[in-house]
C-alpha cells in the first residue's frame, strides 16, 4: 500500500513539476531574482567595474531568452500574444539594466559621499542566499527543458547512452544543431551561478577601490 501511495505521490509531483503554470512561474521568478541580484551587486558602484557589471547583466538577460522561446512554442501560457513578443522582454531588460547602471553614483575608497553603503544593500550572507536560490531555480529550469523538449527524430533507437542522454536531447544534435547547442548552453548558466556565489562570498571592497564599510 505504501508503494502505491509513493507511486501516486510521484505522479502528482511529476505532473506539477512539468505543468505549464509551474514552468512559467519558475522562469519569470528567476528573471525577477536576477534583476534583484543585479540591484544588490555592490560592484556596480565601483567606477572601474561599473560597466563590466552592466555587460554581465545584459549577457544574463540573453541567457534566459532561449527558455522563454522554447516554453512559448512548446508550452504557451496563452494564445493571445503575437509571435516574437518575447523580444519586448529583451528591450525592457536592456532598458531596466541601463537605468539601474546610469542612475547610480559610484563610490571610491576615499569618497565619503556613499559611506556607509545604501541602506537597501543586503549583507554578504543574504546575497549568498539569494544566489543559491537562483542556482536552485536555474537547475529546476534546466531539468524541465531537458525532459520537456522533444527528442531528435534521428535518435529513435537511442543505441548508446550518449544518444539517449546527450545527443537526442533539446531537439537532437543531428536534427537541429543550433537548438541542441543552445539547450546545453544552459549548463554555462549554472557555472556562472557558481562563479557568482563565489564572487559574493569572496567580496572585499578594497579589491574594487571602495570603502571598507562596504564589507558587511
Amino acid at each position: 500500500m505504501s508503494s502505491l501511495n509513493l507511486y501516486y505521490g510521484f505522479e502528482i509531483f511529476n505532473k506539477f513539476f512539468f505543468s505549464v503554470g509551474f514552468m512559467w512561474f519558475c522562469l519569470l521568478f528567476i528573471i525577477f531574482l536576477n534583476y534583484y541580484a543585479y540591484q544588490q551587486n555592490p560592484i556596480r558602484f565601483s567606477p572601474k567595474y561599473k560597466w563590466q557589471m552592466f555587460i554581465f547583466g545584459i549577457i544574463a538577460t540573453f541567457l534566459y531568452l532561449y527558455p522563454i522561446v522554447v516554453l512559448w512554442y512548446q508550452h504557451p501560457f496563452t494564445d493571445k500574444l503575437f509571435d516574437g513578443w518575447y523580444f519586448i522582454f529583451v528591450i525592457f531588460s536592456f532598458l531596466l539594466i541601463t537605468e539601474m547602471t546610469i542612475g547610480i553614483h559610484t563610490v571610491k575608497k576615499h569618497d565619503d559621499s556613499l559611506n556607509p553603503p545604501p541602506e537597501n544593500l543586503w549583507s554578504i550572507k543574504n546575497r549568498i542566499r539569494l544566489y543559491i536560490l537562483i542556482l536552485l531555480i536555474d537547475i529546476i529550469i534546466f531539468i524541465q527543458l531537458y525532459f520537456g523538449t522533444p527528442k531528435g527524430n534521428s535518435y529513435v533507437y537511442e543505441r548508446t547512452y550518449l544518444d539517449r542522454y546527450v545527443l537526442s536531447r533539446f531537439g537532437g544534435a543531428k536534427d537541429d544543431i543550433i537548438e541542441w547547442l543552445t539547450g546545453w548552453f544552459g549548463l554555462v548558466g549554472l557555472v556562472l551561478d557558481l562563479i557568482a556565489i563565489y564572487s559574493v562570498a569572496d567580496f572585499r571592497a578594497c579589491q574594487y577601490n571602495m570603502p571598507e564599510t562596504w564589507d558587511f
